[in-house]
């Protein structure tokens, strides 16, 4: 008869526990969803990160960039970050106005916003410089430069977006946004009922004389 390693069957047995107690609680989700929601991207390979993603903005820019647009971004860096999702990328163009992607962490400027911020941005619910305002998209180092791009992008006439982008803006955006408002009002509601919810009222047992 084998002998039994106790030690290795109580690590096996451990293991499920512990990976119940890694998973998210629902409120934490619905309070952090483009955390979860990116973690897929994050753990992707940054080299087909950059291949989807320089793929998708050379159809979206393809036209503002060949017209010289985006001619300011020419050996220069922006760097756009999503706050609440960990997701950052720097964009910029050569000399020949090809797309640059890269994680450099020297950018000339920063654009950062939540996740929220940005899908307002692509939905057209709600201008970048009203967000700017708000302190809901910051920029960082070469504010000209920042403020410049910021304005580009807004500028991008829909119409000649692809189809898969016009469908993304048009009809899922603004769902996601509503789920979020949603999911956001709600915990907010269970919130505010937890705290103020009154004491449960103790009974001392009674003497007997």
């Amino acid at each position: 008869m084998l002998p039994i390693n106790f030690a290795n069957l109580a690590h096996q047995l451990a293991r499920p526990n512990q990976l119940i107690r890694r998973l998210p609680t629902p409120i934490d989700v619905v309070k952090r969803p483009a955390y979860y929601a990116a973690a897929p991207v994050r753990h992707t390979p940054e080299a087909l990160q950059r291949v989807v993603l320089q793929k998708a903005l050379n159809e979206v820019l393809k036209e503002a960039i060949k017209e010289g647009d985006f001619d300011a971004l020419i050996d220069r860096k922006v760097k756009i970050t999503i706050t609440d999702a960990q997701f950052s990328w720097c964009l910029g163009l050569d000399q020949n106005r090809k797309l640059i992607i890269t994680h450099s962490p020297n950018a000339d400027t920063e654009i950062r916003g939540n996740s929220s911020a940005l899908i307002k941005i692509l939905s057209r619910e709600i201008d970048p410089d009203t967000l700017f305002f708000q302190r809901q998209l910051l920029i960082l180092g070469d504010t000209e430069l920042g403020h410049e791009v910021k304005n580009l992008l807004d500028a991008i006439d829909p119409a000649q977006m692809p189809k898969a982008v016009r469908v993304l803006q048009d009809q899922i955006l603004p769902k996601v946004i509503q789920f979020q408002n949603w999911a956001m009002k709600s915990v907010n509601s269970v919130s505010d009922a937890l705290n103020h919810q009154e004491p449960l009222m103790t009974t001392s047992p009674a003497k007997h004389p």
